[in-house]
């Protein structure tokens, strides 16, 4: 009806959305909690957050066409699961198109390159839809990384009348629901059981990788899904204030056994829920639920983040100035999206799919909020408290915790061009989107680390704080499987040059933290606690299978002399801890100086090493380092180098920089005395100059005057 005869033009308007938001607030005349942004459908994090900058930008981001069809066209098709058992699983190939007339259509359907069926699609007139099931005896299915193969199907629709048209679907058998009964005698856990048998689940937080989402390339979001992968995560959270996963995201998760806990995009703010809203919100849910959940990669979909904990918890009724009516109509509409709409769209379009109301169940100022369900737990950084409550603080499941920490200094130099570099220069406080973050890392800093000489350690030390509050937080909850079944880290990625809680910076190259959580991440994980002269050795397993092996405890000076040792045989059940040893020996523990002792843990399965880890008994700040001389010999191999390590005395984080991009096989590690390790280096891309490595270890930020210790 809108064309006509000849040229037609197409003219589209943007308004600033910061103007438009402003006039949708005024003519709505409520105050909601979050502010004006909450009328406009658009990315929260464009309008800024504490890592993000404020570009509410405007405009056509994803493709344009104009479909057009006399008497016919295809308008979905699609390829969901629809029955499974172990003796057989069905898919469903559902066909919709619109036409003039009743249609036949004859097709071929082919599973895995072999032909299922030719089959003889009927399409009546008008909006239509036909459905094919397709049945498969025996079924493979899908699992997660470390509990089995992510097996995928190739399903494939080749249409007769047009021999050089096909679709491909690639799809997996799979069931997953949240048990919220996990220690057998109460509610109040939350697990994931994927195929009915409980994952512990190893995560992070995801947020847009591009403050302009027009800019964001699917390479670029199959490359994040691989790293994620690669560091030993089985579940990605895409986070409620940012965009929906897009379909090479979901695509590469399902390719890898990467789990997908996924938010509809609703984030810290009251939703108006009336109006015009209501309906486009509704499409969003439908449109969004159908395309999430064909994916096997896809786990649980939430409603929101921290907007149920914000409500009660964070004062925005006062804040806004709310009448009791207008809180009481707010409420109602948030109980009306959340606990009505979303639940009935999902039970409709994806009954399979289990649903969580809101991120976190409760705020982590409440002590319920350590008993039942999720829990963001910000006392370690918005609270100020010590990194040692991780401990304490561990929940049954922790979607969101994280300590800000320093890039490389590449991307230093991408944030600031000052002659001489601080903390205080107005470029590089430019990139700090948090009010008071370079004040927080200073703080923890001067509890927990020596004291830095210049800025460049003062970087140094605020990059390696970030890895030792995630070893912290990691053990914590791992050593309490399976009270605990998950831990989800702030944040994995970053959107621009800044200082964040990412672990990889805005061009997904590792932070020093994201070294640790590779290792932190490993199936098998090996943890202390305790105090000193009484000390429990933990594992955890986070895999399929029982583990057998020995468990080795080692006790060591700085110089690399061996004080105390003790072996035990042990069996590791999956998605569990165990106390594999308890060492309470006053003669050895209560007499010596923490500052000049470390402890190596190690689980060896046939002679096999499969996990290591060393723990520190005081806080860095305490230890009583020697000069480690560390010997760096450097080969060029192949397309990339061989760096050969070697220290006199413990080299704690020892990291390594290069003057040309690329990526190291391991970084920020502990050195032990006398050890020699091998580390590889790949540049990105082939350079003229040969790179210079810089070696450092936390021994080269102080005048290497130890502080006392209290």
């Amino acid at each position: 009806k809108a064309l006509h005869a000849g040229s037609n033009k197409i003219l589209l308007r943007f308004h600033s959305p910061v103007s438009e938001a402003e006039i949708r607030q005024k003519r709505n005349g409520k105050k909601y909690p979050g502010g004006d942004r909450t009328f406009l459908r658009k990315a929260a994090y464009q309008w800024g957050w504490d890592w993000a900058p404020a570009l509410p930008g405007c405009g056509i981001w994803q493709g344009v066409y104009i479909s057009w069809w006399n008497d016919f066209r295809f308008s979905d098709i699609t390829v969901v699961q629809h029955e499974l058992s172990d003796s057989i699983g069905v898919f469903r190939l559902r066909v919709a198109a619109s036409s003039s007339r009743d249609t036949l259509f004859s097709a071929g359907i082919f599973v895995n390159d072999s032909l299922y069926a030719q089959e003889k699609i009927t399409l009546r007139k008008g909006n239509a839809f036909s459905d094919v099931f397709i049945r498969i005896k025996n079924p493979k299915r899908w699992w997660c990384r470390d509990y089995g193969d992510p097996y995928l199907y190739r399903i494939t629709l080749k249409w007769n009348h047009a021999p050089n048209r096909e679709q491909v679907f690639m799809r997996g058998f799979r069931t997953v629901k949240i048990d919220r009964d996990n220690d057998g005698n109460r509610r109040g856990g939350f697990r994931i059981l994927l195929n009915d048998k409980p994952v512990y689940i190893k995560g992070a937080n995801y947020i847009p990788p591009s403050p302009f989402p027009g800019l964001i390339s699917s390479a670029s979001l199959r490359k994040s899904v691989e790293i994620a992968s690669l560091s030993g995560l089985n579940m990605l959270r895409v986070w409620g204030g940012g965009l929906y996963a897009d379909s090479a995201f979901m695509a590469a998760c399902d390719r890898l056994g990467m789990m997908v806990w996924h938010d509809f995009m609703f984030a810290c703010a009251m939703v108006p829920f009336e109006g015009s809203m209501v309906n486009s919100i509704r499409d969003e849910v439908v449109f969004h639920a159908a395309r999430l959940s064909a994916h096997p990669s896809l786990a649980l979909l939430c409603g929101n983040n921290e907007i149920s904990e914000g409500w009660f918890n964070w004062g925005w009724q006062k804040e806004n100035q709310l009448s009791p009516a207008d809180s009481a109509a707010i409420w109602n509409q948030y109980t009306l999206l959340f606990h009505i709409t979303i639940p009935s769209i999902l039970h409709s379009n994806c009954p399979g799919i289990p649903y969580w109301e809101s991120s976190p169940m409760t705020g982590w100022g409440r002590p319920s909020a350590y008993l039942d369900g999720d829990v963001h737990y910000w006392g370690v950084w918005w609270g100020m408290q010590p990194f040692e409550n991780f401990r304490p603080k561990t929940g049954r499941f922790v979607s969101e915790y994280g300590f800000q920490g320093t890039p490389e200094t590449y991307m230093l130099r991408r944030m600031s061009r000052a002659k001489k570099m601080s903390f205080s220069d107005p470029s590089l406080k430019m990139h700090q989107k948090h009010p008071k973050g370079f004040e927080t890392i200073a703080e923890y800093a001067r509890q927990y680390f020596p004291d830095p000489k210049d800025f460049r350690s003062q970087w140094y030390v605020a990059s390696v704080q970030q890895a030792y509050a995630m070893e912290t937080a990691i053990s914590a909850h791992r050593s309490r499987s399976p009270y605990n079944m998950g831990t989800m880290f702030w944040q994995w990625n970053d959107c621009w040059p800044s200082v964040s809680w990412s672990v990889l910076d805005e061009s997904l190259r590792p932070k020093a933290a994201w070294y640790t959580v590779k290792r932190e991440y490993k199936p098998v994980h090996l943890d202390l606690s305790g105090k000193l002269g009484d000390y429990s050795f933990i594992a955890s397993l986070g895999a399929a299978e029982p583990c057998p092996g020995t468990f080795r405890f080692e006790l060591l000076n700085h110089q690399g002399k061996l004080i105390f040792s003790r072996e035990k045989e042990v069996i590791l059940e999956p998605a569990n801890s165990m106390e594999v040893m308890r060492f309470a020996d006053p003669l050895v523990m209560k007499t010596i100086d923490t500052g000049m002792y470390h402890v190596r843990l190690s689980f060896f399965q046939n002679n096999r090493l499969l996990a290591q880890s060393t723990r520190l008994l005081c806080r860095p700040r305490y230890l009583k380092l020697a000069n480690p001389a560390v010997l760096c010999k450097t080969t060029a191999l192949g397309g990339g180098y061989q760096l050969e390590l070697a220290a006199k005395s413990f080299a704690p984080w020892l990291g390594i920089s290069s003057t040309v991009p690329g990526t190291f096989s391991d970084n920020y590690f502990h050195l032990e005395a006398g050890e020699n390790r091998i580390i590889t280096f790949t540049p990105d891309a082939p350079s003229v100059t040969p790179p210079v490595f810089d070696v450092r270890s936390l021994y080269d930020v102080t005048d290497h005057t130890p502080a006392a210790q209290h």
